[in-house]
């Protein structure tokens, strides 16, 4: 079974859809080994994870 992938350019409008998988994926992820708290700043530290951050790379 062969699966294609298929990469496009991203978009300002995809920005919103990105960052919320990065950041579900992320607690997914590491949320057993860490504290809440450390979650929360982790998160709101990195731009990859911060739809805000993220909004301020150019896109085009």
């Amino acid at each position: 079974m062969s699966k294609e992938i298929i990469f496009k350019q991203c978009s300002e409008k995809d920005v919103a859809f990105l960052s919320e998988i990065g950041a579900k994926t992320f607690e997914e992820t590491f949320a057993a080994e860490n504290s809440k708290e450390d979650m929360e700043e982790y998160q709101y530290s990195s731009p990859f994870l911060d739809l805000h951050s993220l909004q301020q790379f150019s896109l085009s």
